[in-house]
């Protein structure tokens, strides 16, 4: 009987804690949900490739036969006078096999000789794109296929690999920018949310009320607050980018100006969490309702471009998307036109959210 005494007393606490309940049930569902829809299709879905075929013989021909034939690839051709990077940019490719003038005479050539001299094929790739890795891995195991059709295994036709950007960057160096953004984000948001709902529930809101500080002044202060903290994780995470993993990026200006439009739209965010969510352990449930979906859906672990085509609608409404692609844009492509593009995007968004946000702080009414 005590057991079960026990039992109801832990029962009816847990349900009457939304925060427990959200993190044991909801959270666990929402994440299934998320990662249901993005993965529920990644078995069927095709990579897309690009080939640029400058040989004229049967071997290039043959080659792209073996490719089409595997079912892997959504292949687009690429004219001969088409700068191969430029392709890439126009048509959204990832990675692009160029078969080279001239592939199937040495090929034919090499066997006749005993296999003595390789013939190499070029395989260019963006090493921003995490699936760009299982492309390449993926046409290694056509070509070894393909080798051992013509020479019994061995390696007549090799691969080189170029990274599409001019200078050889690793994936740390494109993953980075989406760590800051969501670095910013999610201190800005829980910061806004856990101040706001824990100052009202003890009544310090109401104390400051009868103060002459102005609802502006305190949404200022909590601004430079949030602002000097999430400067800090952006040092550290470069700092250890830098000393650990050799990290190359280009610091300008559109770093500090997108982490102050983070925190400005994150704040904001977090401001009208708080408002409405009157307990401190229900706006944490509900800040966290909104973080991780949009942390798993913004491009920062994966390309949206594997996800269903409605969750990636979603994508282009998150502002950590429009973060994260311009830090990327600015400190790693050199792109600054698309960055400053994404700037504005993520203005708006600041502007509209943080207007929101202050306009409902108003402490005489906690």
């Amino acid at each position: 009987m005590r057991i079960l005494t026990i039992f109801k007393i832990q029962s009816k606490q847990f349900l009457r804690s939304k925060m427990a309940v959200f993190w044991v049930v909801l959270f666990p569902v929402l994440l299934m949900l998320l990662f249901g829809y993005v993965f529920s299709d990644v078995g069927e879905t095709k990579y897309r490739l690009g080939v640029q075929l400058k040989d004229e013989g049967e071997m290039g021909e043959a080659l792209l036969q073996v490719i089409n034939q595997t079912g892997a690839f959504e292949v687009t051709m690429i004219s001969h006078e088409k700068d191969p990077r430029e392709a890439m940019e126009e048509e959204d490719l990832y990675v692009v096999l160029v078969i080279p003038d001239g592939f199937s005479q040495n090929l034919t050539t090499s066997l006749m000789e005993g296999g003595n001299r390789s013939v190499n094929v070029t395989v260019i790739y963006d090493p921003g794109r995490s699936d760009s890795g299982a492309e390449v891995g993926l046409l290694q195991a056509i070509l070894s296929d393909f080798n051992m059709g013509i020479s019994g295994g061995r390696n007549l036709v090799g691969m080189e690999t170029v990274a599409s950007l001019k200078e050889r960057h690793k994936y740390i160096d494109f993953f980075t920018p989406g760590l800051i953004s969501m670095a910013v984000m999610t201190s800005s948001l829980f910061t806004a949310v856990s101040v706001n709902t824990e100052y009202r529930q003890k009544g310090i809101l109401k104390k400051l009320a009868t103060t002459p500080i102005k609802p502006w002044e305190w949404v200022g202060g909590i601004i430079l607050y949030i602002l000097f903290t999430t400067l800090l994780a952006t040092v550290a995470i470069l700092a250890v980018g830098v000393g650990l993993f050799s990290l190359k990026v280009d610091l300008n200006l559109y770093l500090p100006l997108f982490v102050i439009l983070d925190v400005l739209t994150f704040a904001g965010i977090g401001m009208i969490i708080g408002r409405w969510v009157r307990e401190a352990q229900s706006a944490d449930a509900a800040a966290n309702a909104v973080m991780f979906p949009m942390m798993f859906l913004s491009g920062i672990f994966w390309p949206i471009e594997m996800m269903p085509h409605f969750l990636q609608v979603i994508a282009h409404l998150l502002p950590l998307y429009y973060m994260g692609e311009g830090l990327r844009d600015a400190m790693v492509y050199g792109r600054y036109s698309d960055a400053s593009v994404n700037a504005l995007i993520v203005l708006v968004m600041a502007l509209v959210f943080f207007a929101i946000g202050a306009l409902t702080t108003k402490l005489r009414e906690e």
